[in-house]
This record gives C-alpha cells, sequence and structure tokens, in this order.
C-alpha cells in the first residue's frame, strides 16, 4: 500500500513532510497494534503500518541531492544508503525478538509493539527534528 501511497503522499506533503507523515503513522500503527486484543485489531494495525512504509524516500532523495552536491556520485551514494540501510536490517530482528522474548518472561509480550513505535517512528523523528529548520528549508529548495 506504501508504494502506491508514496508518490502522492510526497506531492501533499513534501520530501520532509512524508517523513513526519510516515513516522506518525508508525507510532498510530504501534498503538493500535499495542491495545489490540483480536484479529480485527491486528488487521487493523497491518493496515495502519501501510501508511507508514515510505518514510525513507524523501530523505534518501534530499540526501542523494546534497551528496551529489557535495562531488560524491549517485550510484556512489545510492550504495552508501543501501549498505547503511542494510545494518537496521541485520539488527531490528534481533533487537525486536530480544524485546519480545523479555516481554514476554515479565507478562507484557506487546513490549514488541512499543519498541517498534521507539526505534522506528519516534527516535527518528526526534532525530530528524534535531537538524535545524534553516538547513532542512535548504535543503528541499535545493
Amino acid at each position: 500500500m506504501g508504494g502506491m501511497l508514496g508518490k502522492p503522499m510526497m506531492k501533499k506533503f513534501g520530501q520532509l513532510g512524508l517523513t513526519t507523515f510516515s513516522n506518525f503513522a508508525n507510532v498510530t500503527a504501534q498503538a493500535i497494534g499495542m491495545l489490540a486484543s483480536g484479529p480485527v485489531g491486528m488487521y487493523m494495525h497491518v493496515l495502519a503500518t501501510g501508511f507508514g512504509e515510505r518514510k525513507r524516500d524523501g530523505v534518501e532523495t534530499l540526501a542523494t541531492a546534497e551528496a551529489t552536491r557535495l562531488g560524491f556520485g549517485r550510484g556512489e551514494t545510492t550504495a552508501g544508503l543501501s549498505n547503511f540501510r542494510s545494518l537496521s536490517n541485520i539488527g531490528s530482528p534481533i533487537l525486536y525478538a530480544a524485546v519480545y522474548n523479555w516481554g514476554a518472561a515479565n507478562g507484557f509480550p506487546k513490549a514488541l509493539f512499543l519498541a517498534r513505535m521507539l526505534v522506528g517512528a519516534i527516535v527518528p523523528e526526534l532525530t530528524f527534528r534535531l537538524i535545524p529548520r534553516a538547513e532542512r528549508q535548504r535543503l528541499t529548495n535545493a
């Protein structure tokens, strides 16, 4: 679903606004997952997750444009971003499995949703907000 919504959402929210919208959608989806008590709630969680899938599109486009401006090749930058993304692809399952095991052992198996909310949306959004507004504006207008 995120693939179909990516371009229209980028047009509506802009490159950086798409990231914030997607982070908000991910927080909402994980909250639904935490509160779900049956199959219907979990289906709602999966549906809501679809709205947060494309958050990296705007940021990667801006990062590639900035790297090109600084003299790096587009292919080089894309490869670097892919390599960087692979770190989370390796680490996330390990982290989430550990959180689930801890939560299940301590009577809170839905700790997984809380971890996904923090690691997948809240921390990235706060990190994103550390970039000064003027710098974010410069990147989007470049």
